[in-house]
């Protein structure tokens, strides 16, 4: 653990070590002594910023069962088992004040998830023909990947990929489905209700998000390029990462920050063209 803690902080910039390492305020607890703490706050524990970072069946069916057997779905003696098990550091947790804790629905069911949009980044490596039999491998920028045979499944994360950024309805991505199948493959109930036991495994890996409201991925009143503000402003500061409206960070080149500093709306696409070639 030292090793790989020294190799992380020999190839860190000065700032994360001295705020991840250095700080003069720095008091780690165990999880069970921060909701100790909120508890006496009058808070109670909801849950993760991810929902995927909850989910103990991604332990494997061994370590899943025996936090089942243990502790019978009390969620705080999970949540700090896996603590353990994960060796986790760091962790963002969100509280409610404690009269809202007996309205919390804990239980993830795939009907549930008809009430979110959802979406994927993963993108086929190679062109898709769903109906087939053969295996197709998706992946997302993180380097992640799923292999997929079934059709209903390549259609689904086709459907996912040609919507991406944007978000879909439940609706939606069953209508996707569909199309991408029309007239090939017939599909019945059952077929959906595999769908939804899937998403919900995706879910909790993280590779589908859930969303209470639409990411704007394009300002349809203005024909002029229209980068998000934030973004556009750590670009002109010549930031290495910035971040998006599905908050996720995203490293630039020195062209990238380029042209991101110059999306404000105020340029047509001719004249961008004409400064970055001027720069």
């Amino acid at each position: 653990m030292l090793r790989e803690e020294a190799a992380i902080v020999g190839k860190s910039p000065d700032y994360y070590l001295f705020h991840e390492h250095l700080e003069a305020e720095n008091r780690p607890c165990y999880f069970r002594e921060f909701i100790d703490r909120a508890h006496e706050q009058k808070l109670g524990y909801l849950g993760e910023a991810s929902v995927a970072d909850m989910a103990p069946q991604r332990f494997g069916e061994k370590v899943y069962g025996a936090l089942q057997k243990l502790f019978g779905g009390n969620i705080l003696a999970t949540e700090q088992y896996m603590d353990f098990f994960r060796n986790r550091s760091f962790r963002q947790t969100l509280l409610v004040h404690g009269a809202a804790i007996q309205n919390i629905k804990r239980n993830i069911s795939p009907e549930g998830l008809k009430s979110f949009l959802l979406s994927c980044a993963l993108a086929p490596t190679r062109a898709v023909v769903p109906e087939s039999g053969d295996e197709v491998e998706f992946r997302d920028p993180s380097g992640r990947s799923v292999k997929v045979v079934v059709p209903l499944l390549k259609a689904m994360l086709l459907s996912f990929f040609q919507a991406y950024p944007r978000c879909l309805s439940y609706d939606q991505l069953e209508a996707g489905i569909r199309r991408q199948l029309d007239g090939k493959i017939v599909l019945t109930d059952n077929d959906f209700l595999t769908l939804g036991d899937v998403l919900t495994r995706f879910m909790l890996d993280d590779v589908v998000r859930l969303h209470v409201g639409p990411v704007v991925a394009i300002d349809r009143e203005n024909s002029n390029p229209l980068a998000f503000l934030p973004a556009r402003h750590s670009a002109q500061k010549e930031a290495a990462l910035v971040t998006n409206m599905r908050h996720e960070n995203i490293g630039l080149t020195q062209v990238d920050a380029r042209v991101l500093s110059l999306l404000d709306g105020t340029r047509p696409v001719d004249r961008l063209v004409a400064e970055l070639f001027h720069f």
